[in-house]
């Protein structure tokens, strides 16, 4: 049976399956929802940070059957659909990815629900608002010019197409250099 950490972090993509009670009786008096998010990763190499999220939903109230329903979808960012259809114009660097467009938002570090509005955030990139029923994804949250780059020496180096290699020490990375 697949479990939460292995599919988030190791994990095999959207789905959706039911958790059993094994042990015990699950709470007549529990009721929404968990949400979780982590990077899709589900190829060895690079760093794991390095992915699109993949949104799991766990619904606290069990089904008919008193199993527990638990869904992961991935956060279907405008971005991510760009990098599905023109793969060559994104690079990875570190724990980040880079394009002429930008970095990437991966949106794979945070879950807020607020007013009954699920957001999930990025550390470089802005909230989007995803659909807490359906999970699927709505808007960024915001204008462009409203967010701040908290990357900006790893896009100084993709300032020229194409960009430079990636650093391969941590002296060198994201394009500063000690000398």
């Amino acid at each position: 049976m697949p479990t939460v950490t292995h599919n988030l972090f190791w994990g095999f993509g959207e789905g959706e399956h039911r958790l059993d009670v094994i042990d015990g009786a699950w709470p007549t008096d529990v009721e929404g929802a968990v949400f979780i998010v982590g990077p899709d990763k589900r190829r060895p190499g690079g760093h794991w940070f390095n992915e699109h999220g993949l949104l799991c939903k766990i619904d606290c109230a069990p089904d008919e059957q008193g199993r527990i329903r638990v869904r992961h979808r991935l956060v279907d960012t405008p971005i991510k659909r760009i990098r599905e259809r023109f793969p060559s114009l994104f690079k990875k660097v570190w724990v980040v990815e880079m394009s002429p467009f930008g970095t990437s938002n991966l949106a794979n570090t945070n879950v807020q629900v607020i007013d009954g509005r699920l957001f999930v955030g990025y550390d470089v990139g802005r909230q989007v608002e995803v659909d807490p029923e359906t999970l699927d994804f709505l808007t960024p949250v915001g204008a462009n010019d409203e967010w701040t780059n908290v990357t900006p020496a790893c896009s100084s180096r993709w300032s020229r197409w194409p960009p430079t290699p990636a650093p391969t020490s941590a002296s060198t990375r994201c394009g500063s250099s000690t000398t």
